[in-house]
């Protein structure tokens, strides 16, 4: 893939720097920069902004001015990128929260709301995408020597951000967990969308208009159809209609500090 126009690494770590010229060929301009000090300044503005496991490093007050200072243009998107733990997902998170209640950038994705992230309400939950892939040589190596599964599985938590975001379907959700089911038993996943809870399907309501329930995975989109309230929850019937969606439609939508239709 080649890009149009300047392309810009900042790091703190001189060697880090080093690294990403070799391994780009020099196709990527680099700067020495310690974030917790702010933004150095950048001529003209970015299309895509990456913030790749960085606010961890640095002091809670700071992250949210961070992203705030990136010079993005105004359909450009951030890309905010953590690891795929507790803390840190659960830190991401907030910073979402702390830049929509301050206006001017919209949650892309994962997200399918613009309210406050539910899982932030229970202390145990956070979110993360797993991806099988394919790394480049010198990951797989490093992996292999440090005896670590990252050449098998990619895991993080992502946050996009855009300023403008199209309000999603009305029956469309993000699968945010699955859990296993022994023969007999319900198999279920749980669902976002504003809120999480869980949707279950029991071996005998199997049928073809619900297959897809068979092939969802964490960070899906699902559309639901049919399904009813079954205690704290939703159960999907053999006349229940499921359908994985690979990407949602773009369609005009409303942008960040104007006035939300439906704020899912």
């Amino acid at each position: 893939m080649r890009w149009a126009g300047p392309r810009w690494l900042l790091d703190a770590s001189t060697a880090a720097l080093f690294e990403a010229r070799a391994l780009s060929e020099d196709l990527v301009r680099t700067q020495e920069a310690d974030l917790q000090h702010g933004l150095p300044r950048l001529e003209g503005v970015f299309d895509v902004a990456v913030v790749a496991n960085a606010l961890s490093e640095l002091p809670g007050a700071s992250r949210v001015p961070l992203i705030e200072a990136l010079p993005v243009a105004p359909a450009g998107a951030v890309l905010l990128v953590e690891p795929a733990l507790r803390e840190t997902g659960r830190a991401l998170l907030e910073v979402r929260d702390g830049l929509l209640r301050r206006g001017g950038w919209m949650a892309a994705a994962p997200c399918l709301t613009q309210r406050p992230c539910p899982a932030l309400a229970h202390p145990r939950d956070w979110c993360t995408a797993q991806h099988a892939w394919e790394p480049p040589p010198h990951l797989a190596q490093l992996a292999a020597e440090l005896g670590l599964r990252a050449d098998e599985e990619l895991a993080y938590a992502p946050l996009v951000l855009t300023r403008g975001v199209a309000p999603p379907p009305r029956d469309v959700w993000r699968v945010v967990g699955v859990a296993a089911a022994g023969k007999g038993e319900e198999a279920a996943v749980r669902l976002q969308r504003p809120g999480r809870m869980p949707v279950g399907r029991l071996d005998r309501d199997e049928a073809p208009g619900n297959a897809d329930f068979d092939r969802l995975g964490r960070g899906d989109l699902v559309l639901l159809g049919g399904v009813v309230s079954k205690g704290d929850g939703l159960r999907i019937g053999p006349q229940s209609q499921v359908r994985r969606v690979d990407r949602l439609d773009g369609s005009p939508g409303w942008s960040a500090g104007g006035d939300a239709p439906d704020q899912r």
